[in-house]
């Protein structure tokens, strides 16, 4: 369509409505607009920012308003990012609008983006004429010698700040200089430095393994395939999985193509960035949300510019602009982090990235020691191509696991012997250990000796954590908190017990039980010791260079991390997961063991796992204790397939959430929705509820829940979507929907 024939506009405006909007294009705009042009535009008495999704022949309106005018920002969505946007959208049941802006950040998309202009300062005259101004000057104006004397030593141009540092100046010292016509100051806009100019020694390809060779020769074919495949390369910890992302990459590289890596959690992304940084240097680009906005700004232009070409970060690194994509690898694939849960659109960045890379002709490979039940299906079904690393590199033998049955322990306890002893064995050698629990704060209840009443949230139907350094009562749900109760809110008895165990008494407890003798030095990793920027980093390095003994952490240790000092690992209490409402938990379970079992003994030292249990005889636990993946696999995935009511893999699932103040307000919406679900094509699809959530109150809402089960997810879609037509739902009322939940707490 020529620019003349662009008469009206589609646009996505970034306040989700739920429906096309078409604008009038003015004529003085038709030849600067294009699909993708971000756009401004009337929306109601507003005005709102927009993208253009289309230029249709006709409106779906007679009467239009006109486009006010365009946002200069230099940018476009490209056109592979806006056909995921649309898919992602479809897919996810999510406005359009919306999904743009979680595919395009915010600093990205502003009219006016952030900039950094550094001001750097250079000669302006010969180096004899330099040196001859700086001798006249060392006594009537000593700071400009000493400026003119840092630069006659200096190769180009220093930044002003710099300069003014090393000559003990000031800007007004530089401006003289300038006036005399002695120095140049001009001012250059730079990208900032997001590794804080730490230095990267490269390293070289490691020789691989004949395992690690065959699937990289495999995948490496695959890059010159009409149709590249997605590989699911299942390797236990410590085979070298990250060795052959690095070299399959660097092919791509050489093939002028740019490439993704997916870490899930920003805790991986310090060392993730390490290696890679050292491999590729400053073809790396860093992807996360706790960058600036102006350093994630810059990240994305030198990407969309091809000044870097490899994209690094967690979940939202899956739409970095490269324009050329030729490898998307999804590192330990098998983590509900890469699910976005809370707002919309509730997408998953491992099948958004199965997606992108067969819009853009790109080889996908899926990594982990534990596989998510979906991906080994699709392997097994031939749909992904399967790779596996059964051995460690370099014969390392894998960690021995020892499971302990916490129930013939003597009384409560957070460590047992064994585990107690093997913390003071791996002291006296000055080796490292890593203690898990899935729990942070102190105690995870408070709870009434005289009636067994438990305190919980005033707003949420969870009971309140006590955090010791706080000295507060604390809701992990909302974040609400207040001060320790004294008596009980019930019966009023003065018998307050804590119960439970989080990482904050595992941390307090090991400085009293380790032997006298021997002086132990902890850090704790969990979201309230790595609230500020580069914490995560900070702990890690510090542990890393030897500066602490044992590391206690929640999931975010659990993965991913290479520590080579690691000798131990002792999981607290495995079973933390096991009695949740939710068809997953055996899988986290079993995760969770293995993976953080395989962060001992990646060194020369061979490793040791203490595995503490109040249901040893789980299948989930006695599997990971054994490093079985494949014989968890056949045990759960016949229990999923349960004809009643078969769970994921066998089926795609969607769950319908309600919620709002009034509770039957809540529920009168989810029973409509349900009898409008089954007033209409229902051919294979199951539905389930409405019921209470497993949580059923949060944050002063009431909760109530739907499920929808098919092999086909087009045909849940198809269903809410008409029957959502038909339902008229309460406006205090919030309605979301979540294809494919990962949580259904």
């Amino acid at each position: 369509m020529s620019a003349e024939e662009q008469r009206y506009a589609q646009v996505a405006v970034d306040a989700a409505v739920g429906k096309r909007l078409d604008y009038l294009v003015p004529d003085e705009l038709r030849s600067r607009l294009t699909v993708g042009s971000r756009v401004w535009v009337p929306l109601g008495k507003r005005k709102v920012q927009g993208t253009i999704t289309a230029f249709p022949d006709e409106p779906a309106y007679p009467k239009l308003k006109p486009i006010i005018g365009a946002i200069d920002s230099g940018f476009v969505i490209p056109p592979n990012l806006l056909r995921l946007a649309h898919w992602i959208a479809d897919y996810y049941m999510a406005d359009l609008g919306a999904t743009l802006k979680t595919v395009v950040p915010a600093s990205v998309r502003k009219p006016s983006p952030p900039e950094k202009v550094v001001r750097l300062v250079r000669r302006a005259v010969t180096r004899e004429e330099t040196r001859a101004a700086c001798v006249a000057r060392r006594r009537r104006a000593p700071k400009q010698a000493a400026v003119l004397d840092v630069l006659l030593n200096t190769t180009g141009a220093l930044a002003q700040a710099d300069l003014c540092l090393k000559a003990d100046a000031s800007p007004a010292t530089l401006k003289a200089l300038e006036k005399d016509g002695l120095v140049a100051i001009e001012a250059k806009r730079v990208d900032r430095d997001v590794t804080k100019g730490e230095v990267f020694i490269r390293t070289e390809p490691k020789a691989l393994t004949p395992a690690q060779q065959a699937a990289y020769d495999a995948i490496v074919r695959q890059l010159d395939d009409d149709a590249p495949r997605v590989n699911l390369l299942h390797g236990v910890t410590g085979s070298g999985k990250t060795e052959v992302y690095l070299q399959v990459m660097a092919r791509v590289l050489e093939r002028g193509r740019g490439a993704i890596l997916l870490v899930p959690e920003i805790a991986l992304t310090p060392q993730t960035i390490e290696r890679f940084k050292a491999r590729f240097g400053d073809l790396v680009a860093v992807l996360h949300h706790r960058l600036s906005g102006g350093e994630r700004h810059d990240e994305w232009r030198r990407l969309a510019e091809r000044r870097a070409r490899i994209a690094v970060g967690p979940r939202s690194a899956v739409f970095a602009p490269i324009p050329d994509l030729g490898l998307i690898v999804v590192d330990e694939e098998h983590e509900t982090t890469y699910k976005q849960a809370d707002t919309a659109p509730r997408y998953h960045a491992r099948d958004v990235a199965v997606v992108r890379a067969s819009f853009e002709n790109a080889v996908v490979i899926l990594g982990s020691a534990t596989p998510s039940l979906e991906s080994y299906w699709n392997a097994q079904r031939g749909k992904y191509r399967l790779f596996e690393l059964p051995e460690r590199i370099d014969g390392r033998p894998m960690p021995a696991v020892r499971v302990v049955d916490l129930a013939r322990e003597k009384g409560p306890t957070v460590f047992s012997a064994e585990l107690l002893n093997a913390i003071d064995d791996r002291l006296k050698k000055g080796e490292q250990t890593i203690l898990f629990l899935n729990r942070r704060g102190y105690a995870t209840t408070m709870k009434c000796r005289t009636c067994s009443a438990v305190v919980e949230c005033e707003r949420c139907s969870v009971s309140l954590t006590y955090h010791k350094k706080r000295d507060e009562l604390v809701c992990h749900l909302c974040g609400a908190s207040r001060p320790v109760v004294s008596s009980c809110p019930r019966c009023g008895a003065a018998a307050m017990l804590y119960r439970g165990v989080g990482t904050q008494k595992v941390e307090r407890m090991l400085y009293k039980v380790v032997e006298e003798a021997q002086a132990v030095r902890v850090l704790r990793m969990d979201s309230d010791t790595t609230t500020a920027k580069n914490a995560h980093a900070g702990i890690l390095g510090a542990f890393k260079a030897g500066k602490a003994d044992v590391l206690v952490g929640t999931q975010m240790i659990a993965k991913g991390l290479d520590l080579p000092n690691v000798t131990l690992v002792g999981v607290i209490v495995a079973d933390t997961a096991l009695g949740l409402q939710d068809f997953r938990a055996a899988e986290r379970t079993f995760q969770l063991i293995t993976q953080v079992a395989g962060r001992a003994g990646r060194g020369d030292v061979p490793g040791e796992v203490i595995v503490q249990t109040y249901r040893p005889g789980s299948y989930a636990i006695r599997a990971a204790s054994r490093h079985d993946f494949r014989a968890f696999y056949d045990d759960e995935i016949e229990r999923r397939r349960n004809p009643l009511s078969p769970y994921p893999p066998h089926v795609h699932m969607a769950c319908v959430t309600f919620r709002g103040p009034d509770e039957k307000k809540v529920r009168a919406a989810a029973d409509a929705l349900a009898a409008a679900c089954r007033a209409g094509d229902m051919q294979g699809v199951e539905l389930l509820g409405p019921a209470d959530a497993p949580i059923a109150r949060a944050q002063r809402e009431h909760r109530t829940q739907l499920f929808l089960k098919s092999t086909r997810p087009s045909r849940i879609t198809a269903l809410l979507r008409s029957a959502l037509e038909k339902t008229k739902v309460f406006s205090t009322v919030k309605l979301a929907v979540d294809m494919d939940p990962v949580d259904l707490m």
